[in-house]
């Protein structure tokens, strides 16, 4: 009986579409470059590619197998710490893929979620992207989900991202990218217009402890920087005016670098004459939740009662809100 219900389950399995057992997923990958590599699999999180899993290239092809509670941003790459992986959708079945790192290209099939991505990647960071017309046509997919927090979440307000946010279906929930939308909704409420700026204790160029909170009693223009940001070098002439033209405001540059001495190099080459602190952390510095920052420069101007008044994403236009609180 035993070996007769295994024949039938075998049988069955033969007549059975794939996606019947698609509870895991197979890569089976082919590499542009047939010399001998070793292949990484990374999966995308919160800025960064965390490595999953890694194969042996041989003769041009490597695979992988795993399982997943969702489809999710993955990347491949020969180099161990890619920051800039050849990406794709994976998701639970048979995927097949090819791999050209020399031109950066990756050819995906077999995963219906990559297919969807693929096909909204060329146009999502044209200006006009209507990301709310791919959610209501999509309101189950993990993509717009990802295109939300990854390509457009530092640029909208409170309001705007709660609206998306609402637009999904309530089967991605317990999703990775709206985990990730969630925490942010509820990180800017914390920091939105009127509520009470966090307080935080870096140290300095001279290592010397410095709280947000050491300036009460003064209008605080909070910066969030790092000297690897060419938006925020380009903007720096902008902040230098500002201190030099408000005497009665308080500057406190925070860094999101890694290297103490690229950072202190910056803060000589442009001739920062006010605070800086930092945690060398970069973006796992822990005040990019606690004042909701995905995008540099990021600046909050702060009342001497420690109130937020104003948060600006440039710092053009800046000048004009300080002169509704300060004189030159």
């Amino acid at each position: 009986m035993k070996h007769l219900m295994i024949l039938i389950l075998s049988v069955v399995g033969l007549l059975l579409p794939a996606s019947a057992f698609a509870d895991t997923y197979h890569i089976d990958g082919q590499l542009a470059d047939k010399a001998s590599h070793k292949i990484y699999l990374s999966r995308y999180t919160d800025k960064a590619f965390v490595i999953q899993d890694s194969a042996i290239v041989k003769d041009g092809s490597f695979s992988f197998s795993g399982t997943l509670s969702t489809p999710l941003l993955y990347g491949l790459s020969t180099e161990r710490n890619s920051s800039s992986p050849q990406t794709f959708f994976l998701e639970n079945s048979p995927v097949k893929v090819s791999l050209d790192e020399q031109n950066a290209t990756i050819r995906v099939s077999g995963s219906q979620t990559d297919s969807l991505y693929r096909k909204e990647l060329p146009d999502v960071e044209k200006k006009g992207y209507r990301l709310d017309s791919l959610i209501a046509v999509h309101p189950k997919s993990v993509v717009p989900a990802y295109f939300l927090i990854h390509n457009f979440a530092w640029s909208l307000d409170l309001h705007q991202l709660q609206v998306l946010r609402s637009a999904f279906s309530s089967e991605l929930d317990r999703t990775l990218y709206l985990k990730q939308i969630d925490t942010l909704i509820i990180s800017l409420k914390k920091v939105d217009i009127g509520q009470r700026a966090p307080d935080f204790t870096l140290r300095d160029v001279q290592n010397r402890k410095v709280s947000l909170s050491d300036f009460r009693g003064k209008y605080v223009l909070v910066e969030f920087w790092a000297s690897w940001c060419g938006d925020c070098r380009r903007e720096m002439p902008i902040i230098k005016t500002i201190h030099a033209k408000y005497k009665d405001l308080a500057i406190l540059g925070v860094s999101f670098d890694r290297n103490r001495p690229s950072w202190l190099n910056a803060i000589r080459q442009y001739q920062l004459g006010w605070t800086q602190v930092s945690d060398l952390k970069g973006w796992g510095s822990r005040l990019t939740s606690l004042y909701a920052v995905r995008w540099i420069p990021t600046a909050y101007l702060i009342s001497p009662e420690g109130k937020i008044l104003y948060k600006a994403l440039t710092m053009s236009g800046l000048d004009q809100v300080l002169e509704s609180y300060l004189k030159p």
